[in-house]
Parts: structure tokens; sequence; C-alpha cells
């Protein structure tokens, strides 16, 4: 139920970097900025998704720390998380540059896509194993595991068998 949040923690960093580039760049919050905003949501949380998930597998199935693990997940992905953004960032590159019809357009999608995504991937990188560390801290402490439940009303079970 926590793993969802340090997902969803990252998509802040996009957005200060889309009000960042807008600013920069003296531009306005329009309709084509909005929907670089909708994209690099969706950017943003895929790149937390690839790091969480990694770290639930080996917290989970091989047995790691919650520390080792947040770690272990984000050195392991953190070469295909760069791949993949920086590779999205150079694409959106010609954008920013771009001077003919339609110029305005392509320019405010351009520059908040690039500065969006340059801001998630540096601080979510950065911030994504803190939060998994955390909330996976925080599940593991307060919520039991469905095997401590199984074990658990097993034992009543067959507490209860014996006094019949």
């Amino acid at each position: 139920m926590l793993t969802p949040v340090s997902i969803l923690l990252t998509v802040p960093s996009a957005l200060i970097g889309i009000f960042a580039a807008v600013k920069l760049t003296g531009g306005d919050i329009n309709l084509y900025t909005q929907i670089a905003m909708i994209l690099l949501i969706g950017m943003a949380s895929r790149n937390a998704i690839l790091i969480v998930e990694f770290a639930k597998l080996l917290r989970e199935e091989r047995g790691y720390s919650v520390f080792d693990a947040a770690l272990n997940a984000a050195k392991l992905r953190f070469r295909a998380l760069l791949m993949t953004a920086f590779s999205f960032i150079l694409g959106v590159a010609p954008l920013m540059i771009a001077s003919s019809a339609g110029a305005q357009a392509q320019k405010a999608i351009g520059f908040a896509s690039f500065g969006g995504m340059l801001t998630a991937t540096i601080i979510g990188t950065l911030l994504v194993p803190v939060f998994f560390y955390v909330f996976q801290t925080l599940r593991e402490k307060f919520h039991r595991q469905p095997s401590e439940l199984v074990t658990e009303s097993a034992v009543i079970n067959t507490s209860t068998d014996n006094v019949k």
C-alpha cells in the first residue's frame, strides 16, 4: 500500500523542472506545456517504477535488507534509466530550436519536456531509493506480512481444535 507513494513522490521533481524551464525561457503555462506535464508525470513515474520494482524483487525474493535492496536497485537500474531519459531529452532537443510554422507550440513542448525530464532524472534517481527505504521500512514495521498472518491463524485454529 505504501509502495506507490514512493513512486508518486517523484512526480513533483518533473513539475519543478517544467516550471523552471518555462520561467527561464520567459514562456507561460499553456496547453502545450500542460501536455508536456502529463507526459512527464508518466515518464517520471516509469523511471521510479524501474527502481522500486527491482528493489522489491531484491527484498522479497533474494532476501536483501531494505537498505541494500534500495541501493543495489538504484545501482543496477541506473544505466537503463539514464539511457531512456537521455534519449528522450535528446529527442525533444530539436523542438527547442524549431523555427518553422507552429514553432511556438513546439518550443513550449520542447523546453517543458527537456527541463522536466532533466530534473526528474537527476532528482528522481537520488530520491527514489530514499523513498523506497523509508516507505518499505514503515510498511514492514506496521503491517504484517501475509505469511505471518497465515502462520498465526493456523496456530489459533490448532489451539481451538484441541479445546473441542
